[in-house]
């Protein structure tokens, strides 16, 4: 339902998240306030993050493990290779390349 918004509330965090770390290093007195905005700006794409890699059918286990490690452990990161590279597989249900597919196995047959 709101997944659409996922890079959205990506690039918000991010700019208030540097905002905030520009605001604090200057000692301006609304830091904290927008540290408290990029902190539940982060909070909400981490969770709508995770509903989606998990309501999704289209990727294995483990690589549903690899996306929640990544969005806990390095938020920013996580995000940004998820929305640049993971997430048209994740909702589109694009296959994955196989490299022991049966074309490539009917070779080593004859060995």
């Amino acid at each position: 339902m709101f997944s659409k918004y996922l890079p959205v509330i990506m690039l918000a965090a991010i700019f208030v998240s540097l905002f905030s770390i520009w605001a604090k290093l200057t000692h301006h007195a609304w830091g904290d306030d927008s540290m408290t905005i990029a902190l539940i700006l982060i909070i909400a794409g981490v969770i709508l993050g995770l509903m989606e890699v998990f309501k999704s059918e289209h990727i294995d286990n483990t690589e549903k493990v690899m996306w929640t490690v990544a969005f806990i452990f390095i938020t920013t990161i996580g995000f940004i290779c998820y929305v640049a590279f993971g997430r048209k597989r994740v909702i589109a249900g694009r296959p994955t390349v196989n490299r022991y597919d049966q074309n490539n196995l009917k070779d080593y047959k004859n060995i």
